[in-house]
């Protein structure tokens, strides 16, 4: 229920409008559709590749312009807000994360689940919290 609050309040303040993603899709499509528990078995079906933007925060955590995640999403991103900008696209071109413009601030949205990576994004936003960053929320996970 907090999730469908966050995601309408942040639809209503223009942060950001979801949208459905076509079926199929590379975004955990194949677990999610088949209605079966995700596990070590069969994760590696939602795992693609997004492209990153040099000029982003998750290029200064990963140190690459392309890498492989893992989805389990069926919504995407449009609408972004005009103080967000995006940072990384799938290969179809859904938005994988996004954004703070202003640098004085550690905000990042990410629809991948980074807690199945090697824990870099975490660790970046560790160490933001103790150079005493303005945090706003810490970092918002799109998951939907």
């Amino acid at each position: 229920h907090i999730h469908k609050i966050l995601i309408s309040q942040a639809e209503d303040d223009k942060i950001f409008k979801l949208a459905d993603i076509k079926k199929p899709n590379i975004h955990g499509y194949q677990i999610m559709e088949e209605l079966v528990e995700c596990n070590i078995d069969n994760i590696n079906k939602s795992k693609h590749n997004i492209s990153i933007n040099e000029n982003s925060i998750l290029y200064k955590i990963y140190k690459e312009t392309t890498k492989d995640v893992y989805s389990l999403h069926l919504k995407k991103v449009v609408n972004l807000g005009n103080n967000f900008t995006v940072c990384a696209k799938a290969n179809d071109g859904v938005i994988e994360a996004v954004e703070y413009k202003d640098k004085n601030y550690f905000i990042l949205g990410v629809q991948y689940h980074a807690e199945l990576d090697d824990n870099q994004l975490f660790k970046y936003f560790i160490k933001e919290v103790k150079n005493n960053k303005k945090i706003c929320a810490g970092m918002l996970m799109i998951n939907c």
